[in-house]
């Protein structure tokens, strides 16, 4: 194959790279942020749990069990998101690889089309040699 195609695919892989780095860094920020939204939520229901000795209404009882699903809904939304993200990024940083090991290939190939292109012009600089001596 020639070099402009080896060129033109490895700045493919270079282009995808990137893509791929940009997508881990946005999967990375969001599970921070996931689990910072985490982190708030059980804070939020351990300070809300109920205190013992202190008198409620059945309605404040109510109120407080409502709130307190509410919360842990969100934390198992949250939790399962961050699952997912893990996953994400793990299969991000796969695809990466792979692009590196394919990078890695092509520059080979493009290593090995300059070697023989220089022993092709080192061939012909012989023969163009050998011609103008019996000449």
């Amino acid at each position: 194959m020639t070099r402009k195609f080896y060129n033109i695919l490895l700045l493919q892989k270079r282009l995808k790279k990137n893509n791929s780095i940009n997508q881990i860094s946005l999967l990375n920020k969001e599970k921070l942020k996931i689990d910072k939204a985490t982190k708030l939520l059980n804070e939020t229901l351990v300070n809300s749990k109920f205190n013992s000795g202190e008198l409620l209404s059945s309605g404040e009882v109510q109120s407080k069990s409502k709130f307190h699903n509410e919360i842990h809904k969100k934390i198992e939304i949250s939790s399962n998101r961050s699952i997912f993200l893990k996953q994400e990024i793990k299969q991000n940083l796969t695809k990466l690889n792979q692009i590196n090991k394919q990078t890695e290939v092509i520059s080979e190939k493009i290593k090995e089309n300059r070697k023989q292109a220089l022993e092709i012009n080192e061939e012909k600089l012989e023969v163009v040699n050998r011609n103008n001596q019996d000449i």
